[in-house]
């Protein structure tokens, strides 16, 4: 596959940027009672499972909720584990269940193994598992298809000057197995493990002011030139609108430490340094819906044994997103499409062309309407039958091109975005022309049209 040259959008330049994120308050239909320090973990789809924590009138509890992509709803389950807060779970995407480790109970610390199939609890009985321990971080590892534990706390340890728990531990569903890396990171507690779904990589910070990555059945550490303080219990996620690991606050000195912090794949950048949902021992995760990672309860003030039942949702203020409308015409390759990624000011986006013939041309147009040309003032969309191009239409402004070449029958263009505060929030409109001589008699076909809203990370 070839790609021509990008052009640059002939778009109104200056301006400089200001801090384009934020946080602001979220308000699902329904919400589980005010707690904190609940065990919890990311599932597909935008869905996320909730268990036991900190009531500030109940006590511990032993409630399931499941977050659906738009609200909390509890589940009644034949089975639990026990009342717990600080328990540890992680979500398997291949066996598509969730498992639970120890935790505190009140008196103990729970040396149990279970596993949610997204209707009920299933205790496991592992002939090895780990010491038991609240406070750990786990995380599933998609390379080596198992849920990987490191550290935790163990109050026993602490009394006998031991500290925090440096162990690495795999799960497969089965059984627990200790591992045995090269390289091992500090002990530690009240930490967080994040996964980049886009190469499965495992980042681990909080409890030390540290970054660790868990690759190849090692362990990685990694030393950008910044990084967020030393904290306890830190709301850490990835964003995957953006691309790149949020990490809030966390527990220093016995308060919140206000701070938003973002890693973009080489350095942190300290984005926000007030206005955070000023909570700890909670979660973060990413809610497609919203386009935002959401916090839900916590310690108020970082203290434990203040939980609320807030929800706070970050990002930015003015979110990137491609869409596609309408629909192609049939040609030699099949019915031309297209696709793009999210238009990002100074970044630009991808539009990829497939469903094409072989060899051959296409032209990407980009406009600034899906309703109207700029030139001419065409009514869109407008039917090219009569032309002799039967069922194909023109969705978009074809006011700039950009000839392609095609390859393998897909073809791709790279689009800059200029970086200028003053074209947030607008859109930009694609379409392609395909050369296709067997299609019909006019010798062109045309893919669906794609729309693509400026934002800013």
């Amino acid at each position: 596959m070839k790609t021509s040259p990008s052009f640059l959008l002939p778009l109104i330049l200056g301006g400089s940027l200001a801090a384009q994120v934020q946080w602001t308050q979220v308000n699902p239909t329904r919400i589980p009672p005010p707690r904190s320090d609940y065990a919890f973990t990311p599932m597909l789809g935008g869905k996320a499972l909730l268990f036991g924590g900190l009531n500030p009138t109940q006590g511990l509890e032993n409630d399931t909720w499941l977050f659906d992509g738009t609200t909390w709803k509890p589940v009644k389950t034949q089975t639990s584990p026990p009342r717990l807060e600080a328990a540890s779970m992680a979500y398997d995407i291949l066996r598509k269940r969730a498992v639970l480790f120890s935790g505190w109970d009140g008196g103990k610390y729970a040396k149990e193994t279970w596993e949610f199939d997204g209707k009920n609890w299933i205790k496991m009985n592992p002939a090895v598992q780990p010491p038991p321990r609240d406070w750990a971080a786990m995380a599933y590892d998609i390379h080596t298809r198992r849920v990987i534990l490191f550290g935790g706390h163990d109050w026993h340890r602490s009394v006998s000057q031991k500290g925090p728990y440096g162990d690495t531990w795999a799960w497969d569903g089965k059984n627990w197995t200790q591992l045995k890396p090269k390289t091992v990171p500090a002990p530690r507690q009240a930490h967080k493990m994040v996964v980049d779904p886009r190469s499965g990589i495992i980042y681990m910070l909080g409890g030390k002011q540290e970054m660790w990555m868990w690759i190849v059945n090692d362990w990685k550490q990694l030393k950008p030139k910044h990084i967020p303080a030393t904290t306890w219990s830190p709301l850490v996620g990835f964003d995957e609108l953006r691309n790149r690991i949020v990490f809030y606050g966390g527990v220093s000195g016995g308060k919140v430490l206000d701070e938003t912090w973002e890693w973009n794949g080489n350095d942190w950048v300290k984005r926000l340094t007030k206005g955070g949902p000023n909570v700890a021992y909670a979660a973060l995760f990413y809610v497609p819906a919203l386009k935002k990672l959401v916090v839900f309860g916590g310690g108020a003030g970082g203290k434990k044994i203040s939980p609320t039942n807030q929800s706070m949702g970050y990002g930015p203020l003015f979110p990137a997103a491609y869409t596609t409308y309408g629909a192609g015409c049939a040609g030699s390759g099949g019915v031309p499409a297209l696709s793009g990624t999210p238009p990002w000011i100074g970044e630009g986006f991808q539009v990829d062309l497939y469903n094409l013939p072989s060899t051959g041309a296409a032209v990407l147009f980009t406009g600034f309407s899906k309703t109207r040309t700029r030139v001419g003032g065409i009514p869109l969309p407008f039917d090219l039958s009569p032309l002799g191009a039967k069922g194909c239409k023109v969705l978009a402004d074809p006011f700039l091109g950009q000839v392609l070449t095609i390859g393998q029958g897909t073809a791709q263009a790279r689009i800059p975005v200029p970086a200028s505060p003053a074209i947030l929030g607008f859109s930009l409109f694609n379409q392609a022309f395909v050369a296709d001589a067997k299609a019909n008699t006019l010798g062109v076909t045309t893919t669906n049209g794609g729309e693509g809203k400026i934002g800013s990370k």
